[in-house]
């Protein structure tokens, strides 16, 4: 019995290690489980630093794409700015220029009208040089009726006639027309301050709508013509240089050449025409007008 009893107790003490060391086992996988689960959270704590650390980093690359950003929009708005600055800078010079440009043309065509007002004034002045009689027209009711009439036509001759030259005032023609568009005053008026000064100018009052004063016109040219070129019933001008004469045959051979080839050939007759006007303008000093010889010319293709 006793021995049963020893067996037993043995058997639970047995039993009561086993228990022990299962109780022992059971902690120590506790505690392993402790562990583990401590492990875990570190590692979850690790994790969500990391994850924070992500997010940090993350903000902060937004944050410098965002000031990135701000800083390309900057530099875009500056550089728009300054292109903007440069297109009106380019607006303004490109307007200065065209105003540099309208002002040169307006100079030029400056220039042009006074080259134009000055080579008509010069031509008109030749003209009326080389005229051997001077024909002035003035409108009787373009004249001013609160003033004199002789200081008012002396202003108008000394516009027309190129200097006071008393060859000039010779050769000159004074026409007042339209005299029937004046008032019996008016015409009064008219005459009385003519006479004084008709001795130093040729006056004629005439009117072409009802040919009033006309006549005294044509018997004061015919008068002026016979002056300039000889009466023709009185006998021929006589030629007393031989340089005259030798002209005067080269003209005659040229009038010849001119008959001649007339039929034929009108380029070679046109050439003698211009030979006898050459030859004509040797003896007067002027060789014939450009305009005939440019028309000579052009229709008749001399020299091509």
């Amino acid at each position: 019995m006793l021995l049963l009893l020893l067996i037993l107790l043995l058997l639970l003490l047995l039993l009561l290690l086993l228990l022990m060391l299962l109780l022992l086992l059971l902690l120590l996988l506790l505690l392993l489980l402790l562990l583990l689960l401590l492990l875990l959270m570190l590692l979850l704590m690790l994790l969500l630093l990391l994850l924070l650390l992500l997010l940090i980093l993350l903000l902060l690359l937004l944050l410098l794409i965002l000031l990135l950003l701000l800083m390309l929009l900057l530099l875009l708005l500056l550089l728009l700015l300054l292109m903007l600055l440069l297109l009106m800078l380019l607006m303004l010079l490109l307007l200065l220029l065209l105003l540099l440009l309208l002002i040169l043309l307006l100079l030029l065509m400056l220039l042009l009208l006074l080259l134009c007002l000055l080579s008509h004034s010069k031509d008109h002045c030749k003209k009326v040089q080389l005229a051997d009689l001077i024909l002035v027209v003035v409108d009787c009711a373009q004249i001013p009726s609160d003033q004199h009439i002789v200081p008012f036509l002396s202003s108008h001759l000394r516009d027309v006639l190129p200097s006071q030259d008393p060859s000039h005032t010779e050769r000159c023609v004074l026409v007042l027309n339209k005299l029937d568009l004046l008032t019996e005053a008016s015409r009064q008026r008219l005459h009385s301050e003519l006479r004084v000064w008709a001795a130093a100018v040729c006056v004629c009052c005439v009117s072409c709508h009802t040919t009033e004063g006309l006549p005294h016109l044509l018997t004061e040219l015919q008068l002026r013509l016979k002056h300039l070129c000889g009466d023709p019933l009185s006998g021929g001008p006589s030629l007393t240089q031989a340089r005259h004469r030798a002209h005067l045959q080269q003209c005659v051979s040229s009038l010849h050449q001119f008959q001649s080839y007339r039929p034929s050939d009108l380029a070679l007759a046109a050439e003698g025409l211009r030979l006898a006007l050459t030859s004509l303008g040797r003896i007067t000093g002027r060789v014939g007008p450009e305009e005939i010889l440019d028309i000579i010319f052009k229709d008749f293709c001399i020299g091509k």
